[in-house]
């Protein structure tokens, strides 16, 4: 046992003067008996562990301190800990354990949330992320109980972490906020908490974008019980702070769509990718104009599926979408649009018919199979390019379950059920616009993730990241709506979402 523990693990106090937090270095293998040790005295239920983005401790001397897998246990001195289940959540880790001492017939049940977003010195690349597992955190955290957190050195991550903890509280309350006043009242306890200038700039940047975001998080139980005139309402107001929180998102670099030799590949000329997030096309094209270019932007780390949404192909860029699929090995394509025989622009990108074959420029084609159902086409395509060996298998679905120019609700969920597929590449989703029902897709599928593993949905919480990378994301408050449409019809039926492939 250690016998100077004062700098490896400290109290400190919350904004009300009293104690609720426990800063600790990242436990070392000398050490790890004394961490579990100071997790039984302190009666301890909830540990935060900030690490770096692969997921590994940010010093080499750091120890794994829990077991490997589920249904095991390791012993530290007197100390049981047996892990009781693993949860990967987008975003973070979730461990359940029972800690045991000795003989004692009393255990407790900890919770340790590893968040995988913290560089030494550094801070998250954004911070919704590190918001809304605060709340998730903050939903089970029982009061009178110390919360314990760690990083490698005890005291950068850690103590931006419990900086904007702490006063995420304060402004729930609308107190005065003062950044400056809770460091300086944790350093006389620890010194050097929040390490870096950068750490405590990201604490402001944070603190403001959870003042702005509403409380927005609700359970499927209360969605369930929500009549349509309080969805609308909740939607009106969700909408309307989204517009205002991300207007300056449309300020991003969009070069690539902008310039003259691209003009022609937008169906709207103001809906551009941001060129941070756009797929760059690296197999070769042989029709008029072709470069790197689509009118294509991913959509990472918003959901465990890949996306990427795009408009509709022009009749000049069908080459580049099969090009598209091609380069990123997409697994299946998602069409959420009609084809109108009466707009030129809208065509049929595909060959018509089983075993037809097509070629669009350098890309070839050929249609191996077709299941039609009253909701939608399914159709599987192999894709070639003339240039290379290599050949991809892709999955077509195209909905036709609308009711004039909007989709069927009970329908366009049965739609969801089917391609909500699992595959080595990531999916590709189009509409008219690219932005449109192509976001209200994307949102949906990473809200039916958060109700299996949370019991929760949070669509503001979603889009406000995708608008980060797609500014345009959801234009309306009709589709802002249909996304809460679509999650409550699920949850209601809930038998007709027990397949998912």
């Amino acid at each position: 046992m250690c016998r100077n523990l004062q700098y490896i693990f400290t109290h400190l106090q919350n904004h009300q003067g009293k104690v609720s937090f426990i800063a600790a270095q990242g436990p070392r293998e000398g050490t790890k008996e004394d961490f579990w040790g100071m997790v039984w005295k302190e009666d301890v239920e909830t540990i935060v562990m900030l690490v770096d983005k692969d997921g590994t401790e940010q010093h080499s001397k750091d120890a794994q301190y829990w077991p490997n897998k589920v249904n095991t246990s390791q012993i530290h001195g007197a100390i049981t800990v047996l892990l009781t289940k693993t949860t990967a959540f987008r975003s973070y880790i979730l461990r359940e354990m029972n800690v045991i001492k000795g003989n004692e017939k009393v255990l407790t049940s900890v919770r340790q949330y590893e968040i995988p977003c913290w560089k030494y010195g550094g801070v998250p690349a954004e911070s919704a992320d590190l918001i809304s597992v605060i709340k998730q955190i903050k939903n089970h955290q029982k009061g009178g109980k110390h919360l314990l957190v760690h990083c490698s050195n005890g005291v950068g991550a850690t103590g931006t972490f419990i900086s904007l903890y702490d006063l995420m509280d304060v402004i729930k309350a609308k107190k005065e906020v003062s950044v400056f006043d809770v460091i300086e009242r944790m350093r006389k306890d620890r010194v050097n908490m929040v390490l870096t200038k950068l750490q405590y700039l990201f604490i402001f940047d944070a603190l403001l974008e959870a003042m702005l975001s509403p409380d927005s998080q609700m359970s499927c139980d209360q969605l369930k019980k929500l009549d349509l005139s309080a969805m609308k309402a909740k939607c009106k107001k969700e909408f309307q702070i989204l517009q205002e929180t991300t207007k300056h998102q449309e300020d991003l670099a969009t070069l690539a769509g902008n310039s003259s030799e691209n003009n022609h590949k937008n169906r709207f000329p103001d809906l551009l990718p941001v060129d941070k997030f756009r797929p760059v096309l690296k197999a070769p094209g042989n029709l008029f104009g072709s470069n790197d270019y689509i009118n294509a932007t991913f959509a990472k780390d918003i959901s465990q599926r890949g996306f990427i949404m795009t408009q509709t192909p022009l009749s000049s860029t069908i080459e580049d979408i099969w090009r598209l699929v091609f380069d990123y090995n997409c697994t299946s394509i998602v069409m959420l649009n009609t084809i109108d025989d009466s707009d030129e622009s809208l065509t049929v990108y595909w060959p018509n018919g089983h075993n037809v074959a097509a070629s669009y420029g350098l890309m070839t084609v050929i249609c191996k199979k077709i299941d039609e159902s009253d909701v939608f086409t399914r159709r599987q395509f192999e894709v070639k390019h003339k240039r290379s060996q290599k050949s991809i298998l892709v999955d077509h679905f195209s909905f036709h379950g609308w009711l004039g120019n909007k989709p069927d609700v009970h329908k366009l969920r049965e739609f969801v059920k089917y391609t909500r597929t699992k595959g080595t590449g990531p999916a590709l989703v189009h509409c008219i616009n690219g932005v449109g029902l192509s976001a209200v897709y994307v949102t949906v599928i990473t809200e039916l993730e958060r109700i299996e593993k949370e019991g929760a949905v949070d669509v503001f919480g979603t889009l406000h990241r995708l608008r980060k990378q797609c500014p345009h994301a959801v234009q309306t408050q009709d589709e802002y709506l249909l996304c809460y449409e679509l999650l409550r019809d699920h949850l209601n039926n809930p038998e007709e979402y027990a397949v998912v492939f």
